[in-house]
């Protein structure tokens, strides 16, 4: 029977008063088989990672298999070791275990790439589970699956995603917790490599069910890392997976086809502490590798030249602390952010407008000005009303401003729009912007008359 998808939170986050605090919280999920689980050996874990992780926070759903009825029972707590195989919990109290997965260098990697973010992960997994019913044993992902009661891993995992995304406060401080979605990292297909079919269904069973978690998390361009799976050969055929190689087929494939997807090849040169799963030190490197290659793909990695990279720029306002990047000069630093507001590019300005001035050294000649704006509603993020330019010989006398109204739909999630102001040929060394803030969130949104975010990044003059 297929589900639908039945999720809450994202009306439900931030359902606050105003002017109540908040905080927000990048969100990861883990998920995939037994190497998801982990078997990795905590007496193993370094001094670093052999602790109570205080500022990162993680909800491990129960993992169980096929019609049971507890699976996805969780709640918040600290991260520590013991959230690797053999964890489990009934909602109200986890009972961690004597190994560990990625999730304990994974969060210390991240902590590192974002110093001043909150780090939330989400975990749900199970050994020996394959998305293919063909080989099903102790579990499938397939969102068609019917078996006694039509309970299994995907709803399992819906569990669990329900549960933690609905939780307003996950450290119980007192403030709200708004939790963004910003990464899904799967390690899984082992099961899948046992059988023919399943293996060359591979590819489409992986990217139904990757659409279907996106889905679930409420953006269909969340950054997805795969982590590749490999092959010990401690088998007497010299293969432990049959057929491997058509599930590593079809994750290549996936990462190759979607441009949000990344995947982490390494897995090949680790050792093994038995014929399937990784040593200790292989879950170490690879919860580091996955950090790595999500944040790559968070980031806006695109370059645009331009005649403002080593120009003067003056604010008439700065950004919010929480959202300045780099400060001002990360406006014409030829670096330009991607569609996610705390990729550490944007600057953000709540209720405010925004008003730069642009010393571009001397007069030159320039042909358009380009500002990129973001909107994502769900973080109370609004396209501006308008974007003037005008500019100057000499930094006194400006010109009539060029106003573009953008007049987009307010209610799309994670857009990002570059405004471009025409002048071909045009003399000039001084250009003036000004970007004007919708200043509340509008009548239908949970959080109408609410001060609303402009998030502005990288300014180009060409």
């Amino acid at each position: 029977m297929y589900r639908t998808l039945a999720l809450s939170f994202f009306l439900m986050l931030p359902l606050v008063a105003l002017g109540q605090q908040v905080d927000s919280v990048r969100v990861f999920y883990l998920g995939g088989q037994s190497n998801m689980d982990g078997f990795g050996t905590n007496t193993e874990l370094p001094e670093s990672l052999n602790k109570t992780f205080e500022d990162v926070w993680i909800f491990h759903g129960n993992p169980a298999v096929d019609d049971k009825t507890d699976g996805g029972l969780g709640l918040w707590t600290q991260l520590s070791p013991g959230h690797g195989r053999g964890f489990s919990s009934d909602g109200l109290e986890n009972k961690l275990s004597s190994s560990f997965g990625v999730e304990l260098s994974f969060a210390r990697k991240l902590r590192e790439l974002y110093p001043d973010d909150k780090i939330a992960l989400i975990k749900y997994s199970l050994g020996g589970t394959s998305i293919d019913m063909a080989t099903q044993s102790v579990g499938t992902w397939d969102a068609d699956y019917e078996g006694k009661i039509g309970i299994n891993q995907y709803d399992h995992f819906l569990t669990t995603v329900n549960k933690a995304m609905n939780t307003t406060d996950i450290n119980a401080d007192g403030r709200v917790d708004y939790l963004i979605p910003s990464g899904i990292v799967w390690m899984q297909g082992e099961s899948d490599g046992q059988n023919e079919a399943a293996g060359m269904r591979y590819y489409e069973n992986l990217r139904k069910l990757m659409g279907l978690i996106r889905a679930s998390f409420r953006s269909d361009t969340i950054p997805i890392v795969i982590g590749k799976i490999s092959d010990s050969g401690d088998n007497r055929t010299g293969k432990v997976w049959k057929y491997g190689e058509l599930v590593q087929y079809g994750q290549e494939k996936f990462v190759m086809t979607d441009p949000n997807a990344a995947i982490v090849r390494d897995t090949k040169h680790y050792q093994y502490s038995d014929a399937a799963h990784y040593n200790s030190q292989g879950y170490i490197d690879l919860g580091e590798k996955f950090a790595k290659a999500l944040q790559k793909l968070s980031l806006g990695e695109e370059k645009l030249p331009s005649l403002a990279a080593h120009s003067v720029i003056t604010l008439k306002n700065g950004p919010d602390k929480r959202y300045r990047a780099k400060g001002k000069q990360s406006l014409v630093d030829e670096k330009v952010g991607s569609k996610y507001f705390d990729d550490g590019y944007w600057l953000g300005f709540e209720e405010e407008d925004f008003s730069a001035t642009i010393d571009l050294g001397k007069e030159q000649e320039i042909d358009k000005v380009t500002i990129g704006v973001l909107q994502d509603a769900g973080a109370w993020i609004f396209f501006p009303e308008y974007v003037e330019v005008s500019w100057s010989a000499d930094g006194k006398k400006y010109s009539r401003p060029i106003r573009i109204k953008l007049g987009a739909d307010q209610k799309v999630r994670r857009q990002l729009e570059r405004v471009t102001v025409e002048r071909e040929g045009l003399k000039t060394r001084f250009i003036k912007v000004f970007i004007k803030n919708t200043g509340k969130c509008p009548q239908w949104h949970y959080a109408a008359g609410g001060k609303a975010w402009l998030f502005v990044d990288e300014i180009t003059v060409q």
